[in-house]
């Protein structure tokens, strides 16, 4: 076999750099918020009083890659959505809701927070989870009393 030519030599580590730098740009671009996740913190503190029901915040920044991949390959899941029934689900931007981040000492993306229906912390898990690891999650965490559901 013959060794690469010059040419190739020259332009390997290149599209290594390129192939690398398009892949980081794929996987840390803003991801749609996946269906049933509001973003109104206060808002949802104030329903889960009025109907029991826990918060969980998903923490995340732009341009975090592991949270990019949460939003398209956990939380808007048939399971997911299941799992949250009884749960008040909202996503906070870390850098534009800075007060809760800080009152839940929230150090890195993605990081979930679940509240009870008084808004006190019970859990809070940091890190990329896997569609099953984040299922069990809300349900070592879901509220005693689950509210009827609405028929519609």
């Amino acid at each position: 076999m013959n060794p690469p030519s010059g040419r190739a030599q020259r332009w390997g580590p290149t599209l290594l750099i390129a192939a690398t730098l398009a892949l980081y740009f794929f996987l840390s671009r803003p991801a749609a918020a996946p269906a049933g996740w509001g973003d109104d913190y206060e808002a949802a503190l104030k329903d889960a009083g009025a109907t029991s029901r826990h918060v969980i915040i998903a923490f995340y920044s732009e341009g975090c890659p592991p949270c990019a991949a949460m939003d398209r390959t956990v939380l808007g899941t048939p399971d997911v959505r299941e799992a949250l029934f009884g749960y008040l689900p909202v996503r906070l931007d870390i850098n534009r809701q800075r007060e809760p981040a800080l009152r839940y000492q929230v150090l890195a993306t993605p990081t979930f927070v679940v509240l009870n229906e008084a808004g006190r912390p019970l859990a809070q898990r940091e890190g990329y989870l896997s569609k099953e690891e984040f299922v069990a999650f809300l349900k070592e965490n879901a509220p005693l009393f689950k509210p009827a559901r609405r028929s519609g």
